[in-house]
């Protein structure tokens, strides 16, 4: 009797271990290091046999050996390197950039670094003709124009009541005071990109009202280089920028109502001042050149150029330069609207580009 009973035990306890050990290769591994005890045990009590689990002592999921996956992404922990966000198998558990946050993740996106519509690809819809109509609804896409993007003939009308709401516009606001505006474009100018000139080359280029497709014509604006450029302005730039200042031209003179000057004509920097603003004399100066040289080969160049454009706005384009001989150049552009709102002038919109180096 006692004889079949302990064959029986023998039968059940044989079966028993023959269920549970299901990777005899595994459990022979961890029988080297631990004892049978140990090896048949589930310390975390995640239903994986120690010496089964991948994580033993870690609570996890049978599917992963034993190891959690804490996200839930179907990655788990040990091998995702973003374990606490859900991310993709391909991107080693970790979620898929979108560097310009348009919601196209940047492997299927064609302009990772500039926000665009997904039907786009990411990138922006271009508007090739500038008018501001997108050229996917634009029936003229190459032809700018305000009438659903195509060119609009009646310019005579358009410049008729443009240049009747310049007039009423002037004597709505005779008593507006554009030294606040001077004042604001003076504060915009960035005083830190000339750290190593002693010289900063100040020039100007007037353009006219931005009207669409009805161009050419340039009717009286309400503020411009005329209204900016005076010696008064020369003087606050020559303190806020602490430069000796000289004055530049895209055109033959420096217009403006109390400055007077001469122009050398030059190659590179083309009618350049003979006089220079120096800081520490306060007064136009006549700047050293010698025949074949340029005033100077180590300076900064600041340009603005004023557009007026139809809704009583005046915007500023400040492109700054600095120039060595030898030396890469440096250069960057920021552009500032201003818009006439509830009697005082406003920035409503400002855009900045990064500084690009050119080879000299």
């Amino acid at each position: 009797m006692k004889i079949k009973v302990s064959a029986v035990l023998f039968f059940i306890i044989s079966c028993f271990h023959a269920q549970e050990i299901k990777d005899k290769d595994a459990f022979e591994k961890c029988r080297k290091e631990n004892s049978r005890r140990t090896c048949l045990s589930d310390k975390d009590k995640d239903g994986v046999l120690f010496y089964a689990d991948a994580c033993p002592y870690i609570l996890g999921l049978a599917e992963y050996k034993g190891c959690p996956d804490t996200d839930g992404d179907g990655v788990p922990d040990k091998e995702d390197q973003c374990y606490e966000v859900a991310g993709s198998l391909e991107n080693n558990g970790c979620p898929w950039p979108d560097t310009d946050g348009d919601g196209v993740i940047n492997k299927n996106d064609a302009c990772p670094n500039v926000f665009g519509p997904a039907e786009n690809n990411g990138c922006p819809w271009p508007d090739t003709d500038g008018d501001g109509i997108l050229d996917k609804d634009d029936p003229c896409p190459t032809q700018p124009g305000k009438v659903d993007g195509c060119r609009n003939d009646n310019c005579a009308q358009i410049y008729k009541e443009e240049d009747e709401r310049i007039e009423n516009f002037k004597k709505e606001t005779k008593n507006v005071d554009y030294e606040k505006l001077t004042t604001s474009i003076i504060d915009h100018i960035d005083k830190t990109f000339y750290k190593d000139k002693d010289l900063v080359i100040l020039t100007h280029h007037m353009l006219g009202i931005e009207g669409g497709s009805c161009i050419g014509k340039n009717p009286a604006p309400i503020y411009n280089y005329r209204s900016f450029w005076t010696i008064d302005t020369i003087k606050r730039l020559s303190a806020l920028l602490k430069k000796n200042i000289a004055l530049s031209s895209a055109y033959q003179s420096f217009s403006s109502p109390d400055i007077s000057i001469e122009y050398n004509a030059d190659y590179n920097l083309k009618n350049v001042s003979k006089f220079v603003y120096k800081r520490e004399i306060k007064h136009l100066e006549t700047l050293q050149k010698r025949l074949g040289e340029h005033p100077v080969d180590n300076y900064g160049m600041l340009m603005t150029r004023f557009t007026n454009e139809l809704g009583n706005m005046v915007k500023v384009q400040y492109t700054y330069t600095n120039l060595q001989a030898g030396k890469p150049v440096s250069k960057k552009e920021i552009n500032v609207t201003y818009q006439y709102i509830n009697n005082e002038w406003k920035v409503t919109e400002t855009k900045e580009e990064k500084v690009k180096v050119f080879q000299d």
